[in-house]
């Protein structure tokens, strides 16, 4: 199974991303609920439904940190079935700090039953230290959208998931501050 296999990065189909050291583990986004989402009228592409069993195992077995960046509250970036199931495993999510986050918070506790005490809220160009990365967090916040992406920086790598986040203009910026991106 790919996910286990020794790389770094993988990527997991639709905007799910897995990104692994010897200290940490993160997944971004994963959505892999075989039942899609929007009253099962969008699916993953490609297909990885056959992951979720593997993800739930690796999840539960490594001894690695464990943390879930959730970029926004739409259903095939925060798959509410997945994260269920994981939700008594020793995982901190890392959750926007949007102005309406109370909807995100609320899914979370109630239908995942996932306690506020596992959830770091983030704000925009806000810097989280885990081992010898860090991570920055770009939040775009308005009546219309409320998204955000996420900057994984190491010694050697730098990946930006901007996801489905409106962050086009803000690259160059991104850059000229944070080095260069290696993945993007």
């Amino acid at each position: 199974m790919r996910v286990l296999e020794d790389k770094k990065l993988i990527f997991l189909g639709h905007a799910g991303f897995i990104y692994k050291t010897a200290q940490f583990l993160l997944l971004m986004d994963p959505w892999v609920d075989s039942d899609g989402a929007y009253f099962k009228s969008w699916y993953q592409f490609p297909c990885n439904h056959h992951i979720e069993k593997d993800l739930i195992n690796l999840l539960e077995k490594d001894t690695r940190d464990k943390f879930i960046y959730i970029s926004h509250n739409d259903k095939d970036h925060m798959d509410l079935a997945f994260l269920k199931k994981i939700n008594k495993l020793k995982i901190k999510f890392l959750i926007p700090d949007f102005s309406k986050k109370i909807e995100i918070l609320s899914k979370l506790k109630n239908s995942c039953g996932i306690n506020i005490d596992k959830i770091h809220l983030f704000k925009d160009n806000s810097y989280l230290k885990i081992h010898n990365h860090i991570l920055k967090f770009y939040i775009i916040d308005s009546e219309r959208e409320s998204d955000s992406s996420i900057l994984i920086k190491s010694n050697k790598f730098n990946f930006l998931n901007s996801n489905d986040c409106k962050l086009h203009d803000k690259i160059p910026a991104i850059i000229k501050e944070e080095g260069n991106i290696d993945i993007l």
